[in-house]
C-alpha cells in the first residue's frame, strides 16, 4: 500500500530488516515458512492474484534474511532462524 504517480496502490509491498528483526524478537526460533506465512496474512496475499505478491514477499524476505543473517543479527540452525544472542 502506497502512493504512486496514479494515486494510492495496494500493491506495493517493501518488507524491511528491522520488521524482520521485530517478528523474530516475537518468535524467537523460527522458519522461513513461517515468516512468510506471516507477511502473506499481514497483506492480505490469497487468491490467484496473490501468486505474485506471494513471489514479491519471498525474494524481499530471502534477501533481507540473508543480509540480517551475514550482519550476525540472527542465526541459522538446521531448518530454524533464532535472534543471535551478542
Amino acid at each position: 500500500m502506497g502512493w504512486n504517480a496514479f494515486g494510492w496502490t495496494e500493491d506495493k509491498i517493501t518488507i524491511t530488516k528491522s520488521s524482520l528483526l521485530d517478528f523474530s524478537q516475537n518468535r524467537r526460533k523460527f522458519t522461513i515458512d513461517d515468516v512468510l506465512k506471516y507477511y502473506c496474512y499481514i497483506h492480505k496475499v490469497e487468491g490467484k492474484n496473490g501468486k505474485d505478491k506471494k513471489k514479491l514477499i519471498k525474494v524481499q524476505v530471502d534477501t533481507k534474511l540473508k543480509i540480517l543473517i551475514d550482519k550476525g543479527y540472527l542465526k541459522k540452525e538446521d531448518k530454524y532462524i533464532t535472534i543471535n544472542a551478542k
